[in-house]
């Protein structure tokens, strides 16, 4: 689901913590102009008012698409095999960041890279 947005390693971590339920609250959605949308929760922890850029999921079938990426990814974190996790960011990451959502996705699920 982090693919067409803006996010970080924090809110990725947060999003795994509570299984997508924040993440995927309408009630946190904050309409900006041009069709752009917020995050109450989400903006202020990136720091960044835009997260959804290329999608609307005040919109009933971009919140679908959204729910069923996150419902893929919770899918894919059960499963046994192995996944490989790949984290690209336009600024340095601290380390510390890194490590955050490391831990994140060692609560989650195993035998990831």
């Amino acid at each position: 689901p982090f693919d067409w947005i803006f996010s970080s390693t924090r809110m990725v971590a947060a999003c795994l913590d509570d299984d997508f339920a924040c993440f995927l609250d309408p009630a946190q959605y904050v309409l900006l102009p041009q069709n752009r949308v917020g995050h109450r929760r989400f903006s202020e922890m990136i720091e960044h008012s835009v997260i959804f850029n290329h999608h609307c999921p005040l919109a009933r079938a971009d919140h679908e698409h959204f729910r069923r990426c996150a419902a893929r990814l919770c899918a894919q974190l059960r499963a046994p095999g192995r996944k490989l996790f790949l984290l690209l960011s336009k600024t340095p990451l601290e380390l510390a960041e890194v490590r955050a959502l490391f831990r994140a996705l060692a609560r989650r699920t195993s035998h990831f890279e």
